[in-house]
């Protein structure tokens, strides 16, 4: 089947040789509950963000970077502006902004 396919979109295939999955895709809708917290304390002081410049769609703007830590539920990111956790980094882009909601998560839509 996929040396088939491959022929028909590609023009050639290799019938018999190794397979390799490069590239996966998957998209899931399902219901999450979401788990209701008293309060949130962080774990640093409440500091304002740092104000640097920014480069977007090829130019350098005015935005902050914030330490994800010291956000708590219902603290608002606008964009352009750059979230530091230990483990990623999240890129706020002008126009967007980003709301920690309960459990924590940051939701990222278009500010209106």
């Amino acid at each position: 089947m996929f040396e088939d396919e491959h022929l028909s979109r590609y023009g050639h295939n290799n019938p018999g040789e190794r397979k390799e999955v490069v590239n996966l895709r998957v998209t899931a809708i399902g219901k999450n509950t979401v788990i209701e917290q008293e309060s949130q304390t962080n774990s640093l002081t409440k500091e304002a963000p740092i104000k640097a410049p920014l480069y977007f769609d090829g130019r350098w703007v005015e935005g902050e970077i914030v330490d994800r830590r010291t956000l708590v539920i219902s603290d608002v990111v606008n964009g352009p502006a750059v979230i530091l956790e230990p483990d990623c980094t999240s890129l706020i882009h002008p126009g967007w902004r980003a709301t920690v909601a309960k459990g924590g998560h940051l939701m990222v839509e278009r500010s209106k």
